[in-house]
């Protein structure tokens, strides 16, 4: 019953519906590429979007806020890796969050900006294998489908460590 609520509260407060969510997850199932680009997009909105409810702003801080994250003024706060350094001093999470989520971001700036399409596969030892949530998974036999699905929800689940509960209605999608 209280993850229920807990639900409800973060889709008031994400503005997150059902059918967004699976439209969500089948894109991200569809590539290795969407799969990595995707999830980093859900940790980055769900960073950005959370920031405001740990910290009390009014809505001029909120609009200054909104200026700052913003990819197109260049603020201060327009990069993901300093919302994720800005959460995890705000106490959202622990280092070795902070610290899997710049792995996971390593990983989306090698899909999104490297020329040639590169596979989940490819990242198992120099990367995968070291995220915390991965540690005790057995990822080598798994084929592209089977890791891709893992990765999604695995980052899924990894949201939830969130302070504040960040994004725990994606983790309800049925598979």
């Amino acid at each position: 019953m209280k993850e229920h609520h807990i639900i409800n509260k973060i889709n008031k407060k994400l503005k997150i519906s059902e059918e967004e969510v699976k439209s969500v997850i089948e894109d991200a199932m569809s590539s290795d590429r969407n799969a990595v680009l995707i999830m980093a997009s859900v940790i980055d909105y769900s960073i950005t979007q959370l920031i405001p409810t740990w910290i009390k702003m009014d809505e001029d801080r909120l609009k200054e806020y909104g200026r700052l994250t913003s990819p197109n003024s260049n603020g201060a706060l327009s990069g993901l890796s300093v919302r994720v350094d800005l959460a995890y001093i705000l106490g959202a999470y622990k280092k070795n969050v902070k610290d899997d989520i710049k792995r996971i971001l390593k990983i989306r700036n090698d899909f999104a900006h490297l020329g040639k399409v590169k596979k989940l596969k490819g990242y198992i030892e120099s990367d995968i294998k070291h995220i915390h949530i991965f540690k005790n998974k057995s990822l080598s036999n798994l084929d592209d489908e089977a890791l891709r699905k893992l990765f999604i929800k695995e980052i899924q689940s990894f949201l939830s460590a969130f302070d504040g509960y960040a994004v725990r209605p994606i983790i309800n999608y049925k598979w």
